[in-house]
């Protein structure tokens, strides 16, 4: 069989995904058309009318030959590049994988919780009721709002720790000293 010059898969998962989130969800989707490095679009939720400037990046992977079927789950594999790039993008990011064989659309987050390490890399199981339709709507948005406060309280312990390093109680003592001799009284405050 000769292959063809044009296939339009890929841009079939894209209509799919696209028809979801602003149909069914009434959310904005935003493709990325030009320098795609492996975020094909972003949503931004809205609630009631209102954008909320809530903003999740989608990598949308389309066709049964990126994923391999199990009973109950579909395999996405992924490599060093990908992985550092999605868990270390700005913006959370779900894996969308639409299986026009079958007429499903798939979604996942990127996350430490959903990936396993695998012995040539990466790999993400997505269960196969997790179907992007109404019903994950507030499943998305109930796992963004675990996700990014559970990645903002590590970002702050980082920043605490990172800072409670850069102390040194000799600069402490000595301000101490400092505001003592120039007789302020509110230097007892920070002992």
């Amino acid at each position: 069989m000769i292959k063809p010059r044009y296939d339009n898969t890929e841009r079939l998962g894209v209509i799919k995904t696209e028809e979801i989130f602003v149909r069914d969800f009434n959310w904005i989707f935003r493709e990325q058309p030009i320098v795609d490095m492996g975020i094909d679009a972003h949503i931004e939720i809205v609630d009631e009318g209102k954008p909320l400037g809530i903003l999740i990046a989608l990598q949308i992977k389309t066709g049964q030959s990126y994923f391999y079927e199990k009973e109950n789950f579909f395999t996405y594999y992924i490599n060093d590049i990908h992985f550092d790039y999605w868990l270390n993008h700005s913006l959370p990011v779900i894996l969308i994988g639409f299986l026009p064989e079958k007429n499903i659309v798939l979604w996942q987050f990127i996350n430490r919780d959903f990936i396993e390490k695998t012995t040539k890399g990466w790999k993400v199981e997505i269960s196969k009721d997790k179907e992007l339709n109404l019903k994950s709507k507030q499943q998305i948005i109930d796992l963004y709002q675990t996700l990014y406060l559970k990645r903002e309280i590590i970002e702050f312990k980082e920043d605490a720790v990172t800072l409670l390093k850069t102390i040194n109680p000799e600069n402490i003592k000595n301000t101490i000293s400092k505001l003592r001799k120039e007789n302020y009284d509110d230097a007892y405050i920070f002992m």
